[in-house]
């Protein structure tokens, strides 16, 4: 699912690439031990992949659970979570808190 949800985004159809994306995202959530950060990077392309797809609201939702496994896994902080997924966020690290705070508000 993964690897074709990865295939899809590559090739532009955002709105299937979505779609696998989400299933992943929710395999992961039901297959992995909790709070694995798997399920927390897999959220991070599935938002990605919803707001190509103009589900923002439903990339935002996502993306906040993403965000949560993460404080979990790792600790929380939102620049934390923003450093290690800033190459997927288009962020630079030393981005204001504010703008940071967006991602997941």
């Amino acid at each position: 699912t993964i690897q074709k949800a990865a295939a899809l985004q590559s090739n532009g159809d955002a709105s299937e690439a979505a779609e696998a994306w989400l299933t992943a995202v929710l395999a992961a959530s039901e297959w992995l031990p909790p709070n694995d950060e798997q399920v927390a990077a897999i959220g991070v392309q599935c938002a990605k992949a919803l707001a190509h797809a103009d589900g923002l609201e439903a990339a935002r939702a996502i993306l906040k659970a993403a965000y949560a496994s993460h404080c979990i896994s790792f600790g929380p902080g939102i620049r934390l979570f923003a450093r290690r997924y800033e190459r997927d966020f288009l962020l630079p690290p030393e981005a204001p808190e504010e703008l940071l705070e967006t991602l997941i508000t």
